[in-house]
């Protein structure tokens, strides 16, 4: 599994996006907070000031996963990785293709780890409390960080 970081609107916009409304219509865990239009109108209103970060998880040169996340600081001093979305949506998660739910999760538990110098904080807020794709694991990985 490769894990690619996208850090710049422009290059999301114009190459991942049909990768994350492929993602999306594939899985049936997603819900609206994960489609690309909301990930665009939302970053377009709330983005300002904060890093992108968002990872698309490829197998065997295939898309199969993404998440869209975004590095802030403000209003604290801590940088802080978030979803986007994070604080007007619900229902926020990875997305994952049928069948690479678990191996997209643990890949991005794997980058986690391996860059948490990149940051001081990791705040995966309003993931859904009902199982949806990886949301358990996040769950799992949202401890696992914490210790």
């Amino acid at each position: 599994m490769d894990v690619h970081e996208i850090v710049s609107f422009e290059r999301l916009a114009g190459k991942h996006a049909d990768v994350l409304r492929s993602v999306t219509a594939s899985s049936k865990a997603a819900t609206i907070f994960q489609t690309w239009e909301w990930t665009e109108a939302w970053w377009r209103h709330y983005g300002g000031g904060k890093q992108l970060r968002a990872l698309c998880f490829t197998e065997n040169g295939v898309s199969v996963g993404f998440s869209a996340l975004f590095v802030a600081s403000l209003p604290f001093p801590l940088r802080t990785v978030r979803f986007i979305g994070a604080g007007a949506s619900d229902y926020l998660d990875l997305i994952a293709a049928p069948g690479s739910e678990d191996v997209v999760a643990e890949a991005f538990r794997a980058y986690q780890r391996d860059n948490l110098r990149r940051w001081d904080c990791i705040d995966l807020q309003d993931v859904t409390s009902v199982p949806r794709l990886c949301s358990n694991r996040v769950r799992q990985i949202n401890r696992a960080l914490r210790k």
